[in-house]
């Protein structure tokens, strides 16, 4: 079963430079976006939702985009999984230590949410046996940033943070 793009919920977990990023393009689509980062953002056309188990209930597809911090750690856990529900898509594109893998392979395997696209894992490169056999899931070995452009902007920064390191700026 397909549905317009515009009648599709994406719900954004990390409205750093990623989640702003698919913001934008999910906006040009006309797709009602929410977002539940730790601090609203004025300048973006996102509903604000400060639960993430409310964000995942209405949710379509929840886009974790979160730095690898100890406060992220295991923050989409059995709880929200469940509340995305069996029609919910789970896409990690940020740090694999955002998801309980337990309790995704869990939901995952028994039809608790529709599927889930995974670019991380909490223990790269390994890749945990019991998704990779599930026909829900669609997995990469972290390369949504391997484009030649985000690795241009990349390489541009740390030549920046060298020169800013060798004026004695701070970088």
């Amino acid at each position: 079963m397909t549905r317009k793009a515009s009648e599709s919920r994406p719900s954004i977990v990390g409205m750093g430079p990623i989640g702003e990023t698919i913001a934008q393009r999910a906006a040009a689509f006309d797709m009602p976006i929410r977002d539940s980062s730790r601090q609203l953002k004025q300048d973006l056309l996102c509903g604000f939702e400060p639960s993430s188990v409310k964000l995942a209930t209405w949710a379509g597809a929840l886009i974790v985009g979160v730095l690898g911090r100890e406060e992220t750690q295991w923050l989409i856990d059995a709880d929200i999984l469940r509340a995305l529900g069996h029609r919910g898509l789970l896409i990690n594109v940020g740090r694999g230590s955002a998801d309980s893998e337990v309790a995704l392979i869990q939901t995952l395997a028994s039809g608790g949410i529709r599927g889930a696209g995974l670019d991380v894992f909490a223990d790269e490169p390994r890749v945990p046996k019991e998704l990779q056999g599930l026909p829900n899931v669609v997995l990469t070995p972290h390369i949504a940033r391997s484009m030649w452009q985000p690795r241009e902007v990349m390489s541009q920064l740390v030549v920046e943070n060298v020169r800013a390191f060798e004026l004695g700026q701070r970088f």
